[in-house]
């Protein structure tokens, strides 16, 4: 099916979100801060990048940040955090252009983004 990275600090909540994207028959890289998760986009070109925003190393802005900067194409995100209404600014600008699901959340939410995300095929 689709290519997905998975980028989470939190091992159990990563797990989990691959582990669905598993089930679906998707072929999942995970990363677990903002540098492995920048390696691991260049490395596996992913379809889909399901990302956190509060992560070490720069957090899913600074994910963001890099893409934008046109250092790697862009695909479609799903950002998946509690933290979503402590973002202003900049960072605010980057993440309303995504699907945004808050933490917590029913697994059957983010199967659905992520279908729609990957649209028909």
């Amino acid at each position: 099916m689709a290519r997905i990275l998975v980028a989470d600090d939190e091992a159990p909540m990563r797990e989990m979100i691959a582990m669905a994207c598993r089930m679906d028959g998707h072929e999942v890289t995970e990363a677990f801060d903002t540098p492995s998760t920048i390696s691991a986009y260049a490395g596996s070109t992913p379809e889909l990048l399901i990302l956190d925003l509060a992560m070490p190393g720069g957090g899913g802005i600074g994910v963001l940040k890099h893409l934008r900067a046109g250092h790697l194409p862009m695909c479609p995100v799903i950002i998946v955090s509690g933290y979503v209404a402590e973002v202003t600014g900049e960072g605010r600008t980057l993440i309303k252009e995504h699907r945004i699901i808050e933490k917590p959340f029913a697994l059957e939410t983010l199967r659905a983004a992520i279908r729609e995300a990957l649209g028909p095929g």
